[in-house]
Protein backbone atom coordinates (compact mmCIF):
# COMPACT_ATOMS: atom_id res chain seq x y z
CA UNK A 1 0.00 0.00 0.00
CA UNK A 2 2.87 1.97 0.80
CA UNK A 3 4.45 1.76 -2.34
CA UNK A 4 1.48 3.05 -4.52
CA UNK A 5 0.20 5.74 -1.91
CA UNK A 6 3.33 6.63 0.18
CA UNK A 7 3.89 6.21 3.97
CA UNK A 8 1.94 9.25 4.86
CA UNK A 9 -1.19 8.95 2.76
CA UNK A 10 -4.74 8.29 3.96
CA UNK A 11 -4.46 5.17 2.56
CA UNK A 12 -1.95 3.80 3.90
CA UNK A 13 -2.53 5.06 6.88
CA UNK A 14 -6.17 3.48 7.51
CA UNK A 15 -4.58 0.34 6.26
CA UNK A 16 -2.05 0.21 8.62
CA UNK A 17 -4.46 0.54 11.78
CA UNK A 18 -6.50 -1.87 10.37
CA UNK A 19 -3.96 -4.49 9.91
CA UNK A 20 -3.14 -3.78 13.84
CA UNK A 21 -6.37 -5.11 14.67
CA UNK A 22 -6.26 -8.08 12.63
CA UNK A 23 -3.50 -8.17 14.95
CA UNK A 24 -5.90 -8.05 17.94
CA UNK A 25 -8.05 -10.65 16.04
CA UNK A 26 -5.50 -12.97 16.34
CA UNK A 27 -4.55 -11.92 20.32
CA UNK A 28 -1.09 -10.75 18.88
CA UNK A 29 -1.22 -7.67 21.52
CA UNK A 30 2.46 -7.35 21.18
CA UNK A 31 2.32 -6.77 17.16
CA UNK A 32 -0.77 -4.96 17.18
CA UNK A 33 0.69 -2.33 19.73
CA UNK A 34 4.24 -2.05 17.43
CA UNK A 35 2.30 -1.53 14.20
CA UNK A 36 0.92 0.93 15.94
CA UNK A 37 2.81 2.68 17.61
CA UNK A 38 5.13 2.91 14.17
CA UNK A 39 2.10 3.92 11.85
CA UNK A 40 1.46 6.91 14.61
CA UNK A 41 4.93 7.95 13.81
CA UNK A 42 3.95 8.94 10.01
CA UNK A 43 0.48 10.17 11.06
CA UNK A 44 0.40 13.75 11.35
CA UNK A 45 -3.33 13.46 9.77
CA UNK A 46 -6.25 15.22 10.52
CA UNK A 47 -8.61 13.68 8.49
CA UNK A 48 -12.07 12.32 10.10
CA UNK A 49 -11.38 9.29 7.83
CA UNK A 50 -7.53 8.43 9.55
CA UNK A 51 -8.21 10.32 13.15
CA UNK A 52 -11.75 7.78 13.49
CA UNK A 53 -9.24 4.64 12.79
CA UNK A 54 -6.36 5.78 14.71
CA UNK A 55 -9.05 6.39 17.64
CA UNK A 56 -10.88 3.06 17.08
CA UNK A 57 -7.45 0.85 17.32
CA UNK A 58 -6.35 2.89 20.20
CA UNK A 59 -9.71 1.48 21.90
CA UNK A 60 -9.20 -1.72 20.84
CA UNK A 61 -5.34 -1.94 22.02
CA UNK A 62 -6.61 -0.38 25.24
CA UNK A 63 -9.54 -3.13 25.63
CA UNK A 64 -7.03 -5.96 25.01
CA UNK A 65 -4.23 -4.89 27.49
CA UNK A 66 -7.03 -4.14 29.73
CA UNK A 67 -6.21 -0.67 30.50
CA UNK A 68 -9.78 0.26 30.65
CA UNK A 69 -10.15 3.39 32.42
CA UNK A 70 -8.17 4.80 29.30
CA UNK A 71 -10.50 2.76 26.89
CA UNK A 72 -13.55 4.32 28.13
CA UNK A 73 -12.05 7.32 27.36
CA UNK A 74 -10.79 6.40 24.00
CA UNK A 75 -14.00 4.69 23.03
CA UNK A 76 -16.23 8.02 24.23
CA UNK A 77 -13.61 10.24 22.12
CA UNK A 78 -14.18 7.73 19.15
CA UNK A 79 -18.51 7.62 19.32
CA UNK A 80 -18.42 11.42 19.46
CA UNK A 81 -16.41 11.36 16.10
CA UNK A 82 -18.73 8.07 14.49
CA UNK A 83 -22.45 9.81 15.49
CA UNK A 84 -21.55 13.74 15.18
CA UNK A 85 -23.31 13.87 11.39
CA UNK A 86 -26.09 11.68 10.58
CA UNK A 87 -24.72 8.13 9.56
CA UNK A 88 -25.05 8.34 5.45
CA UNK A 89 -23.02 11.76 5.56
CA UNK A 90 -20.68 10.22 7.91
CA UNK A 91 -19.96 7.04 6.13
CA UNK A 92 -18.93 9.32 3.14
CA UNK A 93 -16.44 11.58 5.04
CA UNK A 94 -15.14 8.15 6.71
CA UNK A 95 -14.70 6.54 3.49
CA UNK A 96 -16.62 3.47 4.05
CA UNK A 97 -20.36 2.12 3.50
CA UNK A 98 -22.97 3.43 5.76
CA UNK A 99 -23.62 -0.46 6.52
CA UNK A 100 -20.56 -0.38 7.57
CA UNK A 101 -20.31 2.55 10.04
CA UNK A 102 -23.56 1.43 11.98
CA UNK A 103 -21.75 -2.11 12.39
CA UNK A 104 -19.06 0.07 13.47
CA UNK A 105 -20.60 2.22 15.69
CA UNK A 106 -22.54 -0.85 18.01
CA UNK A 107 -19.42 -2.81 18.49
CA UNK A 108 -17.96 0.27 19.66
CA UNK A 109 -21.01 0.86 21.77
CA UNK A 110 -20.94 -2.90 23.43
CA UNK A 111 -16.92 -2.93 23.92
CA UNK A 112 -18.01 0.65 25.61
CA UNK A 113 -20.29 -1.16 27.52
CA UNK A 114 -18.08 -3.76 28.10
CA UNK A 115 -15.28 -1.81 29.44
CA UNK A 116 -17.71 -0.06 32.13
CA UNK A 117 -18.71 -3.59 33.55
CA UNK A 118 -15.83 -4.49 33.77
CA UNK A 119 -14.53 -1.47 35.88
CA UNK A 120 -17.88 -2.13 38.06
CA UNK A 121 -19.81 0.22 36.37
CA UNK A 122 -22.81 -1.25 35.83
CA UNK A 123 -25.68 1.17 35.20
CA UNK A 124 -23.34 3.27 32.59
CA UNK A 125 -22.96 -0.27 30.81
CA UNK A 126 -26.63 -0.87 30.92
CA UNK A 127 -27.67 2.52 30.07
CA UNK A 128 -25.42 2.34 26.45
CA UNK A 129 -26.61 -1.35 25.39
CA UNK A 130 -30.28 -0.11 26.23
CA UNK A 131 -29.27 2.93 24.08
CA UNK A 132 -28.22 0.31 21.79
CA UNK A 133 -31.38 -1.79 21.24
CA UNK A 134 -34.36 0.41 22.30
CA UNK A 135 -33.42 3.13 19.67
CA UNK A 136 -30.63 3.08 17.80
CA UNK A 137 -30.82 -0.69 16.35
CA UNK A 138 -34.61 0.48 15.95
CA UNK A 139 -33.88 3.66 13.81
CA UNK A 140 -31.51 1.30 11.75
CA UNK A 141 -33.61 -1.59 11.07
CA UNK A 142 -33.33 -2.00 7.38
CA UNK A 143 -29.29 -2.06 7.99
CA UNK A 144 -28.87 -3.99 11.35
CA UNK A 145 -28.11 -7.69 10.67
CA UNK A 146 -29.62 -10.54 12.51
CA UNK A 147 -26.36 -11.09 14.18
CA UNK A 148 -26.27 -7.91 16.08
CA UNK A 149 -29.71 -7.84 16.65
CA UNK A 150 -29.19 -10.89 18.75
CA UNK A 151 -25.85 -10.26 20.23
CA UNK A 152 -26.53 -6.78 21.82
CA UNK A 153 -30.29 -8.14 22.83
CA UNK A 154 -28.87 -10.36 24.96
CA UNK A 155 -25.77 -8.86 26.90
CA UNK A 156 -28.81 -6.30 27.77
CA UNK A 157 -30.39 -9.13 29.49
CA UNK A 158 -27.00 -9.84 31.14
CA UNK A 159 -26.48 -6.29 32.16
CA UNK A 160 -30.16 -6.18 33.56
CA UNK A 161 -29.12 -9.38 35.75
CA UNK A 162 -26.07 -8.15 36.99
CA UNK A 163 -27.73 -4.97 38.10
CA UNK A 164 -30.68 -6.91 39.86
CA UNK A 165 -33.06 -5.82 37.65
CA UNK A 166 -34.36 -9.94 37.42
CA UNK A 167 -37.76 -9.14 35.93
CA UNK A 168 -36.14 -7.32 32.72
CA UNK A 169 -33.66 -9.64 32.61
CA UNK A 170 -36.03 -12.60 32.26
CA UNK A 171 -38.03 -10.58 29.54
CA UNK A 172 -35.28 -9.98 27.86
CA UNK A 173 -33.31 -13.35 27.72
CA UNK A 174 -36.34 -15.12 27.03
CA UNK A 175 -37.23 -12.74 23.95
CA UNK A 176 -33.51 -13.24 22.61
CA UNK A 177 -33.90 -17.28 23.09
CA UNK A 178 -37.02 -17.37 21.37
CA UNK A 179 -35.50 -15.36 18.40
CA UNK A 180 -31.63 -17.92 18.42
CA UNK A 181 -34.51 -20.56 18.51
CA UNK A 182 -36.47 -20.02 15.63
CA UNK A 183 -33.03 -18.38 13.62
CA UNK A 184 -30.30 -21.36 14.49
CA UNK A 185 -32.12 -23.69 16.25
CA UNK A 186 -32.24 -25.35 19.61
CA UNK A 187 -28.74 -26.96 18.96
CA UNK A 188 -26.95 -23.88 17.76
CA UNK A 189 -23.82 -22.32 19.99
CA UNK A 190 -25.79 -19.13 20.66
CA UNK A 191 -28.85 -20.90 22.04
CA UNK A 192 -26.99 -22.42 25.07
CA UNK A 193 -25.34 -19.63 25.84
CA UNK A 194 -28.49 -17.32 26.15
CA UNK A 195 -29.89 -20.47 27.97
CA UNK A 196 -26.94 -20.45 30.29
CA UNK A 197 -27.35 -16.93 31.06
CA UNK A 198 -30.86 -17.37 32.08
CA UNK A 199 -30.16 -20.22 34.26
CA UNK A 200 -27.83 -17.78 36.17
CA UNK A 201 -30.55 -15.47 36.13
CA UNK A 202 -32.82 -17.98 37.93
CA UNK A 203 -29.59 -18.86 40.51
CA UNK A 204 -29.15 -15.45 41.19
CA UNK A 205 -32.99 -14.42 41.88
CA UNK A 206 -32.91 -17.83 44.31
CA UNK A 207 -35.64 -19.28 41.55
CA UNK A 208 -33.97 -23.00 42.33
CA UNK A 209 -36.96 -24.90 40.43
CA UNK A 210 -36.14 -23.27 37.00
CA UNK A 211 -32.37 -22.73 37.66
CA UNK A 212 -33.16 -26.63 38.15
CA UNK A 213 -34.53 -27.44 34.86
CA UNK A 214 -32.17 -25.41 32.67
CA UNK A 215 -28.82 -26.91 34.51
Amino acid sequence: MKEVYGQNSEETLIESYRTARRYLQLYKLKEAQDLYIDTLKNDNSDSLAVVAQRKYTDAQIGMLSLDLKACIKKYDELLDILTSKPPLEMSKILLTSESNLIELIITSNFDFSQCNMRLGRKIEALQILKSLNNEFIPEHSNIVTTRYRLIISAELGVAYLYNGLYREAEDTLNISLSQIESIYGRESEKYFETLSRLGQLYFASEDFQNSVKIY
